[in-house]
């Protein structure tokens, strides 16, 4: 067990960091390799880390057998919750232990840090903020699993290696009575390699693959990733204000609004400002292909504002993996100052989970969504957390999960509307979406089928019959114009010709081939978009136009 103990803490002084990644090694005694270190991380509410050794060896005396599992759960501060550690040896026996924290800290101070009890998150985050010399160091204090007790760890910054033309901090870590660990760090402290004096000759560590992201930037770990609303919002790019009712999953609600004209300050504090412009794990700003590809975008631009919106267009259409984290790298390589933010924002008809960025422009955040998506109103973007990365990514998943959103009122183009509980929806001979305005009688013979697949589209319902086929959508454009109107009928119909439907009141467009007819009706910045597909589709138009065919602008 004496060996075990050794393995142990030398394990313990591998502190893996908040990456949302797995990290594979090797394990080598004497140049021989004995088995394999894993480390895994889960964010949740709370931080979870895993790490799991394997070893199996031989001597003169015996053989040898280790697996041992430890798991930590950490707060968004990386101060340690609790541990539970697993031994099993050759025999099969397995030990169990667990540790709870019972000295929490609730208040945060300079010296806080070296008072907690550290997870592998809190460790990886101290030895960031104060190794950055040569001969810098630090103490701390973390949990030992074998020993069953908090001990003291003494970490120095004693060199640097270059490997592969990258460089690496040489740390030096020692635990009282207990040989020391030399490991080799990259400078966000994600561990490179390690050796320690063992009890039977040297034992090292060393990567056996690449870093395989499993990404919960991504996913967000979030049950639900779109909430349907309770009604689909006419011209979204002009609702200059909204008020929604929230509810979690735990059943608790809250009232929030949102508005186009409100005013969110750059920090005033320098440090605080500083964050939003730095490097961290999460955003290498020094990288030079990434500085070249935003200057390339920026240099011939005016304005901040101008550069922003280059950035963030050159990200949708190249569709990085990570949009919001690829534009927050791009500003700031050009030291725009950036964040990221988590929350929903509307899409027809439904609120969309995602992550989308903030750059400060003119004194003020303003928001710059990289994902693919139709055009909205900033009043529309409903942020749940928004961080600098400084702290890296747990503060992303630190908010309530939410069930429901529903609209109560909104403003559009400074009318003030109301919301209702459903859309009172009718479908045997009469149709009526009372939040776009939309109202008409079904014709005879045909079925209407709304489009209730969870999906982000803009179809809004279809008709059938035996020989025909009619669809409705609601389309955003960019910019909506005459042109862009022409453009589009004369893409899906092949028509040059447009004219105007006689049965209608409202503005309307529409071109007819022999077999298509598309009829366009404008609704402020938004388009309702009818194709009717089928022999004659003149008389489709006309069947539709006729059955009073009401949109209110």
């Amino acid at each position: 067990m004496k060996a075990y103990c050794l393995l142990s803490l030398f394990f313990l002084a591998l502190i893996q960091p908040l990456a949302a990644q797995i990290h594979t090694y090797t394990v080598d005694l004497n140049n021989t390799s004995v088995g394999s270190y894993q480390t895994s991380v889960h964010i949740a509410d709370t931080i979870h880390t895993t790490q799991q050794l394997q070893l199996s060896f031989v001597t003169l005396q015996d053989s040898t057998s280790i697996f041992i599992q430890t798991r930590y759960q950490e707060d968004a501060i990386g101060q340690l919750l609790s541990a539970t550690n697993d031994i099993s040896l050759s025999p099969g026996d397995t030990i169990h232990s667990t540790y709870s924290n019972d000295s929490l800290i609730t208040s945060l101070g300079d010296s806080s840090y070296f008072q907690m009890v550290l997870g592998p998150y809190g460790t990886q985050k101290v030895s960031q903020s104060t190794l950055h010399h040569l001969q810098d160091s630090i103490r701390f204090r973390t949990y030992s699993p074998d020993l069953h007790q908090v001990v003291t760890v003494f970490r120095t910054l004693t060199d640097t290696k270059v490997i592969r033309a990258q460089k690496y901090w040489v740390i030096h870590d020692s635990i009282a009575q207990l040989p020391a660990v030399e490991s080799l760090y990259d400078l966000d402290f994600q561990c490179y390699a390690s050796q320690q004096a063992a009890p039977f000759g040297k034992m090292e560590i060393r990567p056996t693959k690449k870093t395989v992201h499993t990404s919960p930037l991504l996913s967000l770990q979030d049950d639900q990733k779109i909430i349907s609303s309770n009604i689909w919002l006419p011209d979204p790019k002009n609702i200059n204000a909204i008020q929604l009712l929230i509810t979690t999953t735990a059943g608790d609600t809250l009232e929030t609004s949102m508005a186009d004209n409100q005013f969110y300050p750059l920090p005033t504090d320098s440090l605080e400002l500083a964050h939003c412009t730095e490097s961290t794990p999460w955003i290498n700003k020094d990288n030079l292909d990434l500085f070249y590809i935003a200057d390339s975008l920026s240099r011939d631009l005016a304005s901040s504002l101008e550069m922003a919106q280059a950035l963030t267009l050159y990200c949708r259409r190249t569709a990085p993996k990570y949009p919001a984290l690829a534009l927050i790298r791009l500003a700031r390589s050009i030291d725009l100052p950036a964040r990221i933010v988590h929350g929903y924002y509307y899409q027809y008809g439904y609120w969309v989970s995602a992550l989308w960025t903030e750059i400060g422009i003119d004194e003020e955040w303003q928001i710059f969504n990289p994902n693919s998506h139709s055009p909205i109103n900033p009043s529309l973007y409903l942020p749940m957390v928004k961080s600098d990365l400084h702290d890296g990514l747990a503060p992303l998943f630190l908010h309530p999960k939410i069930a429901a959103i529903q609209t109560t009122n909104y403003l559009r183009n400074g009318n003030p509307m109301s919301s209702f509980e459903s859309e009172e929806k009718q479908k045997d001979t009469h149709y009526e979406n009372l939040g776009l305005g939309l109202s008409f009688d079904i014709p005879k013979k045909y079925t209407l089928t709304e489009d209730t697949t969870v999906k982000i589209s803009p179809l809004l319902l279809e008709l059938k019959n035996d020989t025909h086929h009619i669809t409705l959508n609601y389309i955003t454009p960019t910019v909506l114009s005459e042109q862009w109107i022409a453009q589009y009928l004369l893409q899906h119909t092949g028509q040059l010709d447009i004219s105007r439907n006689k049965y209608l009141n409202s503005n309307n467009y529409q071109a007819i081939s022999e077999t298509k007819a598309i009829l366009v009706i404008p609704q402020g910045g938004s388009v309702f978009i009818w194709k009717f597909e089928g022999t004659q589709p003149e008389n489709m138009i006309d069947a539709i136009c006729k059955k009073n065919l009401l949109i209110k602008n």
